[in-house]
């Protein structure tokens, strides 16, 4: 059990770093966007996998890091899903929005658990409900906006909408 825990411990923070480098990166095929959006689908999902079994050790209690998975892996799932041509073609011009959306909120996810793990190892009593409330509520709090903010952006540019462009900024 501890290899699992290492091993989910190490690839979450990869993990992290790969969704933190794809939200900086330009997002073309040439700047590889698609394919590093694939391997932080196909890294992310089984990490918080064996994540989530390494917390079933304290059984029958769930940490809110098991409350969070399956709609992490969703989230996750949807974003690649919907950059996919049949997630292009089932969601129309809706496509982009939901890629932006469901990716950075997947990404916001993994930032949120590294705040609760920094914190815990810090000696912050996680187990409080203001500080469980503070450490899920701050992340999506500042990233939010930012997310809105891009999916309007880039709604408007597959648009053609210079006007939609600049009042997205």
């Amino acid at each position: 059990m501890a290899f699992l825990g290492a091993f989910h411990g190490i690839g979450s923070l990869l993990v992290l770093a790969l969704g933190l480098v794809i939200l900086g990166r330009p997002k073309t095929r040439h700047a590889r966007h698609p394919q590093l959006g694939r391997s932080y689908a196909r890294l992310g999902v089984p990490i918080l996998v064996v994540g989530f079994v390494v917390g079933l050790r304290h059984w029958p209690d769930l940490s809110p890091f098991q409350l969070v998975v399956p709609p992490t892996i969703a989230a996750t799932l949807v974003g690649w899903w919907a950059a996919t041509q049949s997630g292009r073609r089932w969601l129309g011009s809706a496509w982009i929005r939901v890629h932006i959306s469901a990716s950075a909120g997947s990404v916001v996810v993994w930032v949120t658990g590294l705040g609760f793990q920094i914190a815990g190892r810090a000696g912050v009593p996680i187990d409080s409900p203001m500080i469980t409330t503070v450490l899920f509520a701050v992340p999506t709090l500042v990233a939010s906006p930012m997310i809105a903010a891009a999916a309007r952006r880039h709604t408007a540019l597959r648009a053609g909408s210079r006007d939609a462009l600049v009042g997205a900024r």
